[in-house]
């Protein structure tokens, strides 16, 4: 399932793209972006194809079962999610190009969330037995610290609403491949010296379990919580730029 669907919306992104080169004009989103993009979705597969390799199903302890680690709705997910990120490295709306500002700090802040991620997984978290610890709060505090105040950031620094949440736009394409990359190659780690999930450290799942859970989570916690956070960010760093856009037009105001 998930390769049928994986080929055949990447043929579709393929004819896309060289319908689209044919136009005179016709810009990219520039090499590091798209290399950063093409880099994350080929890390991605890589994962993805050794666990359905060597864990294509996994136990489950209470109540006993065996799942699998890739289901039909998680592969297709999965690769439609693969392909937009192909998509957007190749040809990517117009909208999103002319903002430099939000293009390179989209970027920095994908490989800071992703950086981050692992750092927890190696460093921070001290405990090494089965269920003590999880990425979670990662998840959920990395975000708040990265998307928000890089967005913020972005919009001061382009003087832009815009210039923010298109930050975020990028940040969170070009982190989701990334991350679920990371996720899993961690997996691996922690199965080893016996650390259960990177979820939630919960024992008792095989290590298969873990593609579902680096793909669901990834994708809704950057959808649902992440762009919030851009929105707020881009917001609050464009706020001094409307404030001297406001009283400027004041100033052009004749008075009575």
């Amino acid at each position: 399932m998930f390769s049928l669907t994986f080929v055949g919306l990447l043929g579709g992104v393929a004819t896309l793209a060289v319908a689209r080169s044919r136009r005179v004009g016709r810009a990219g989103p520039g090499p590091a972006i798209a290399g950063l993009a093409l880099a994350g979705v080929a890390a991605c597969l890589a994962a993805t194809i050794y666990y359905l390799a060597e864990y294509p199903a996994y136990h489950r302890g209470h109540p006993p079962a065996r799942l699998l680690s890739l289901p039909p709705v998680s592969a297709v997910v999965l690769a439609v999610g693969l392909a937009g990120c192909v998509w957007l490295a190749l040809t990517p709306p117009r909208w999103l190009l002319p903002d430099r500002h939000a293009r390179r700090f989209g970027a920095a802040m994908a490989v800071a969330l992703v950086g981050g991620f692992v750092l927890d997984s190696r460093l921070i978290q001290p405990g090494l037995e089965r269920g003590s610890h999880g990425l979670i709060g990662y998840l959920i505090n990395g975000p708040l610290l990265v998307i928000l105040t890089g967005s913020a950031v972005a919009a001061a620094v382009g003087r832009s609403f815009r210039s923010g949440l298109w930050a975020c736009a990028w940040a969170t394409v070009l982190a989701a491949p990334l991350l679920i990359a990371a996720w899993l190659v961690e997996a691996l780690r922690w199965d080893q010296v016996g650390r259960g999930m990177v979820l939630d450290g919960e024992g008792g799942l095989g290590v298969g379990a873990n593609l579902g859970n680096a793909i669901w989570w990834t994708l809704v916690l950057l959808l649902l919580w992440a762009l919030p956070l851009g929105v707020i960010g881009a917001a609050v760093g464009s706020a001094r730029a409307r404030r001297r856009r406001a009283r400027g037009h004041a100033d052009v105001v004749p008075s009575a």
